[in-house]
Order: C-alpha cells, then sequence, then structure tokens
C-alpha cells in the first residue's frame, strides 16, 4: 500500500469517525431532551446515561491508543 493510499485511507476513517461522534451526540441530545419530557421514564433515563458511559469510554480509548496512520 503506497504513501497516497494510506493517506486517503486515514482521511477516510478520520471522516467516518467524525460523522459518528456528531451522529451520537445528535442522539444523546434527543434522548436528554426525552429524559425530560417523559414522566420519569427509567427506560430512557437509563438509555441517556448508557449513552453518556459511551462517551467516556470511547474519549478515554481515543486517548490512549495512537492512530498508526496519522503522523
Amino acid at each position: 500500500m503506497s504513501k497516497e493510499e494510506r493517506d486517503k485511507l486515514a482521511r477516510s476513517e478520520i471522516t467516518a469517525i467524525r460523522l459518528s461522534n456528531v451522529a451520537n451526540m445528535i442522539l444523546f441530545a434527543a434522548k436528554v431532551y426525552a429524559s425530560f419530557r417523559s414522566s420519569g421514564s427509567l427506560a430512557i433515563i437509563a438509555s441517556t446515561l448508557d449513552s453518556l458511559l459511551d462517551f467516556f469510554f470511547f474519549f478515554a480509548f481515543s486517548m490512549q491508543i495512537p492512530n498508526p496512520y496519522f503522523n
């Protein structure tokens, strides 16, 4: 695999990760809104907390593992 191909692959991976993060943030905001609007639904609140923990895990994990394609 040439350097240009690796760079292109790295850019496409970064774009996919950013799009996924934006979608997750939008869904999290919708869940927070639904949690406040619901009449104390524990299922919605639990789903919101699960999404929050996913964010924490992702950020902690992404800080530990360097991207081998991004130099």
